[in-house]
């Protein structure tokens, strides 16, 4: 077999590989968020309001690090077959990973600080999408993991707008 087509079946192998793994992660971090809100007493009035609001934050915020982590694997997977032109994506998509982990889990506690880290969550989030859009036409995970950082931004705007 030429390297070529070795490199394409590897591509076809880590393709299915991450489809099932993106599944995964969005089933996995939909249920946590899930399970993290509705441990909360139902809320009512002004509070359900913002119950709701942080239900939507946190449920982005999962889906944006699992779409970070499938992202980031095949980053890695590039750097191994050679390919470092993602160095800068796989940079922008950890760091976005540990501040909608942090964002997810102070909206879950309804945090007084939630408010100021949501700037810096929107922030890394767009440097996130601008850096993974170099990248969409070549990488489809590039491209889903920047549509999930578009759908992080509206939902801290929302929530923000609910405040």
């Amino acid at each position: 077999m030429d390297v070529r087509a070795r490199h394409d079946d590897d591509q076809d192998s880590l393709r299915a590989a991450l489809s099932t793994r993106r599944a995964w992660l969005g089933a996995a971090g939909a249920l946590g968020a899930t399970l993290a809100v509705g441990a909360h007493a139902e809320p009512s009035g002004h509070h359900q309001h913002h119950a709701m609001g942080a239900r939507d934050l946190i449920a982005a915020a999962g889906h944006c690090v699992a779409e970070a982590d499938v992202c980031d694997q095949h980053c890695l997977a590039m750097f191994g077959a050679g390919d470092t032109s993602l160095v800068e994506c796989a940079a922008r998509v950890r760091e976005l990973a540990a501040l909608c982990t942090a964002a997810g889990k102070l909206a879950a506690q309804s945090s007084p600080r939630l408010n100021a880290l949501l700037d810096v969550c929107a922030e890394s989030c767009k440097a996130c999408e601008a850096e993974c859009r170099k990248h969409e036409a070549k990488h489809d995970v590039c491209k889903t993991c920047a549509d999930a950082c578009v759908k992080m931004v509206e939902a801290i705007a929302a929530h923000k707008a609910m405040a």
